[in-house]
């Protein structure tokens, strides 16, 4: 616990003690208090006059000089309350910091009444020691309000700002209530022409009414600052606590020693005063410095931290470059080697050699064979003394490396790449080094055997491009006319032209590429699975909310085969919740998208709610009266490319949905489970910890909006130039854009965007990256080499969604990246995070304008209690709970059916946002 040091604590006891122990030993504080005879001052000089004067008031000044350096020790207290505030969020220090600022303004109120700054007609004899005792009072009844305050609202163990807000305002109101109220009360008292009598010398008790602010302080010190001090632990709390000594002790002098105005007793209580208020001051300075230089120090760290994460990044990203280069480098070589003449061999496997040895930065490059050099061999030793080698190891000494060319389990030859000032070789660069050795060694038997080689030679070179090719192309092929599909099918989806069969055909083509791209996704998601690069993307998201587009989506499909589906709530759920939302979404897609394709009849069941016995954990169970799984088929549904087969029939899809879903819940934490009867149907469950996210807040989706216009635009929105070799592509952002109030300028290869951005200075370019005559890459790193364009917002729009991809479009100049198919809300948000742009949206939204008028035009107001109710099971997601309860609600009062019948169609919809949108006029 922060303490102030014991030094400090002697001191302060020493201070206190010290003018009574002076006093005892004959030493008088009192301000001398002679009279002014009028009549003999008459006859004095100007400075005789003064000096008589001065002697006079001189009890006066001292009173005056010491309460004021009370209020100001106050001030500065509360000054600095706020500046350590804002360095360490400490939300008690500013609130105790106004409690004392309002005492210091009573005391001040006091002075200004006795030195008549305040107009008064009541006698200082009377006046001076009952304002002092007043202002005592409310000087201890401050301090006392706001330590309670911060007490009972228990600041320390939650630290809401919310709360600790509401607790200043309340101090500061309180306090400027109390301030007024002592204003007051002085005011009364000045104008009194007679007051009560405070001051009895002959009495053990000579000033009375200074024991009620004794007492308040006495508790204060035994029981509310020690438990204060105990809540929050630092040096102005400690410091608070101890300054309650000088206040007894000030108390003490006034109640039990001042006969008089002035006197011995009565300056020593307002010096102590003084010092009551500086120890609070001292031990804020103190906790101030000491927050400042943990802050600093924290800074330090941090810099240091983030300089070494900069320079690990820097080596990592040397590395990355080193490794990207060394596989181009030997994936050319491999390729040269593939188709090269067996005539040409051994020359070209020593320049081979020498090309490695030079990107390597090697000092000696070489090639041997067992049974013979390989040109002009330059290998230090002979191989006999490499036994390692002819077993068929490589072999690392530092920087240099020799590799074993194998063929067919035989060692037929090496190669060694020597240098002196080289990183170590990593195991992905021997690997690669011994890819090479192989095709060496295939190379070079291609002599001896070349019918036996050019098999080798189609076998590598169908091993390793097939991965590379069907992703590369699986993902541009498909993805590109896709771009085109579902672009055309949002634009037509927001069109107002097409009556309700057209739209929902548009629906089904938006949906059914939809359902192609997840294809597209999983294969990819795969690759990312095999590569160990898969990871969470944790976030705060609205789970009731997901689960009712989830929902939404599978009571569709259900419908559609004439199965019930259900969507269960076991237990109140928390709104907000961290975690990823894609991949949450993604797994319960894929597991009910199974419970409906393999159910023919029956139903469909997704359940949620708290597991476990502390209860910290989500379960998600799916559940189905399906065909069910055989329990010999139950370890092989997680395997890639397992389908479940039924009749002979091979059900729609990759076979990758189970295998990715078991991957994504081990990722974020848990385990999918599953039971399963033939004929009796499945159940899949798996448990999730989502920490619930305090105080979320609910955002309307912003896609219920339509984006009309640019506000402020006067016909010469901004300019934007679209390049991409595919015309359709080009057509779909024209029409997007355009529509909504920008100027367009297109380019069909890299060499005439730059051409057109010359000519058209655009203030946003959407670049295409794969494009013939010249490539998006090379297109962004001439236009950033146009000074005139240097500063021009460029947006990557590329097929390719591999990470080198964005990496080599940043690398180029690219500002952002967007990967095709592009939905028209992340552009419209690209735009806006680049442009100063503000949309214009159209109307309210359709679904909740049909909905939300009827009801208030036509039926009966929702009672309160009704809608609150509502509103709270949609909140959870409860749609079950929902229904049974608008059935309820309506046989009570058949004059709400019209809202019930609203209310069902939303429930039907699974849209929980709806629902309360609607209700929120009622609760």
């Amino acid at each position: 616990m922060k303490r102030l040091p014991n030094s400090w604590l002697v001191a302060i006891a020493a201070i206190c003690a010290l003018p009574t122990l002076l006093n005892l030993a004959g030493v008088s504080f009192a301000s001398p208090a002679p009279t002014l005879d009028l009549a003999e001052a008459a006859s004095f000089g100007s400075d005789e006059l003064t000096d008589a004067l001065h002697r006079t008031l001189a009890g006066s000044f001292t009173h005056t000089i010491l309460e004021w350096a009370a209020f100001f020790a106050a001030l500065f207290i509360f000054i600095l309350s706020v500046a350590h505030f804002r360095l360490a969020r400490e939300v008690t220090t500013p609130i105790i910091g106004i409690a004392l600022l309002c005492a210091g303004v009573v005391d001040a109120f006091h002075v200004l009444a006795a030195d008549r700054l305040i107009y008064a007609v009541a006698d200082n004899q009377e006046f001076i020691p009952f304002t002092w005792a007043i202002s005592r009072v409310f000087n201890a009844v401050i301090l006392l309000a706001g330590t309670i305050l911060v007490m009972a609202r228990g600041l320390a163990k939650n630290g809401k700002q919310g709360s600790a807000a509401a607790s200043q305002r309340f101090v500061l109101g309180a306090g400027f209530f109390f301030v007024l109220v002592a204003y007051g009360v002085i005011q009364i008292c000045a104008r009194s022409p007679r007051l009560p009598t405070t001051i009895f010398p002959g009495s053990m008790v000579s000033r009375p009414y200074d024991v009620a602010p004794l007492v308040l302080f006495i508790i204060a010190g035994i029981f509310v600052f020690p438990r204060f001090y105990r809540q929050h632990p630092n040096l102005f709390s400690h410091a608070l606590l101890v300054s309650v000594v000088p206040q007894i002790v000030t108390q003490l002098h006034m109640a039990f020693g001042s006969t008089a105005l002035y006197d011995n007793h009565f300056n020593i209580a307002h010096g102590l005063k003084v010092v009551a208020y500086g120890i609070p001051l001292a031990g804020l300075v103190s906790d101030y410095v000491r927050t400042y230089r943990e802050v600093e120090k924290a800074h330090d760290e941090l810099e240091s931290r983030v300089v070494a994460r900069t320079e690990e990044l820097s080596r990592v990203n040397e590395a990355l470059a080193h490794r990207v280069a060394l596989e181009d480098l030997l994936a050319s070589i491999s390729a040269h080697f593939i188709n090269l003449p067996a005539s040409d061999v051994e020359d070209e496997v020593v320049k081979a050699v020498e090309r490695i040895g030079q990107f390597s930065g090697a000092t000696r490059s070489y090639a041997c064979l067992v049974d013979g050099p390989i040109g002009d061999c330059k290998a230090p030793g002979s191989l006999s003394d490499e036994p390692d080698l002819l077993e068929g190891k490589i072999v690392r000494r530092g920087a240099s490396i020799k590799v074993p060319m194998i063929f067919e389990n035989q060692v037929i030859g090496y190669f060694g790449i020597e240098a002196e000032d080289q990183a170590t070789w990593q195991e992905e660069d021997v690997r690669l080094l011994s890819i090479v050795a192989q095709a060496f060694a295939g190379a070079i038997e291609r002599k001896r055997a070349e019918t036996v080689l050019q098999e080798a030679k189609s076998a590598a070179e169908s091993a390793s491009r097939a991965k590379s090719e069907f992703l590369a192309n699986m993902s541009h092929e498909l993805r590109t006319p896709l771009n085109s599909i579902l672009g055309y099918a949002q634009l037509l989806e927001n069109e107002t032209a097409l009556g309700e069969k057209q739209k929902a055909q548009v629906q089904v083509i938006h949906s059914s590429g939809e359902h192609l791209l997840s294809l597209i996704n999983e294969i990819l998601d795969l690759a990312k699975i095999e590569a160990g690069r898969l990871e969470l993307e944790p976030t705060d998201f609205d789970l009731p909310d997901l689960l009712a587009q989830v929902a939404g989506i599978m009571s569709v499909r259900a419908e559609e085969k004439g199965l019930r589906f259900s969507h269960e709530a076991l237990s109140p759920l928390p709104v907000g919740v961290r975690g990823d939302p894609r991949k949450l979404r993604q797994v319960l897609l894929n597991l009910l998208g199974n419970a409906v394709k393999f159910t023919d009849g029956g139903h469909v069941v997704l359940k949620v709610g708290w597991h476990g016995e502390a209860a910290r954990r989500l379960r998600f169970h799916i559940e189905d009266t399906g065909v069910g799984i055989a329990p010999e088929a139950l370890s092989e549904i997680f395997q890639p490319f397992q389908q479940l087969r039924e009749g002979g029939d091979r059900p729609e899809g990759t076979g990758l949905g189970l295998s990715i879903s078991r991957v994504l819940v081990e990722l974020m934490g848990g385990t999918l489970e599953v039971q399963s009867e033939p004929g009796r149907g499945s159940t899949f469950w798996f448990d999730l910890e989502l920490e619930p996210v305090d105080g979320f807040q609910i955002e309307e989706s912003r896609e219920r909006r339509r984006i009309v216009g640019i506000e402020g635009n006067d016909g010469r929105g901004p300019k934007i130039l679209v390049v991409d070799d595919k015309p359709t592509n080009r057509s779909f952002l024209r029409d997007l854009m355009e529509s909504i109030g920008f100027v367009l300028a297109e380019a069909a290869d890299g060499r005439e965007a730059v051409e057109t951005a010359r000519r058209f200075k655009p203030d946003l370019i959407f670049m295409d990256l794969v494009m013939p005559v010249m490539d998006g890459f090379e297109a962004v790193r001439r236009i950033r080499r146009v000074e005139e364009l240097s500063g021009v917002v460029i947006i990557a729009l590329s097929a390719s969604v591999f990470e080198h991809s964005r990496e080599r479009s940043r690398d180029a100049g690219c500002n952002d990246f967007l990967p095709k198919p592009v939905r028209a809300a992340a552009l419209f948000d690209k735009v806006s995070e680049y442009l100063d742009v503000t949309w214009l949206y159209d109307g309210e939204d359709e679904s909740r304008s049909a909905v939300a008028e009827p009801a208030g035009a036509e039926s009966k107001a929702m009672p309160r209690e009704h809608a609150e109710e509502l509103y709270e099971l949609a909140r959870v997601g409860d749609i079950e709970a929902i229904g049974r309860r608008l059935e309820a609600i309506v046989e009570l009062d058949s004059e709400l059916a019209p809202a019930i019948e609203d209310l069902r169609k939303l429930a039907r919809k699974f849209d929980m946002k709806e629902i309360r949108s609607y209700l929120e006029p009622f609760v």
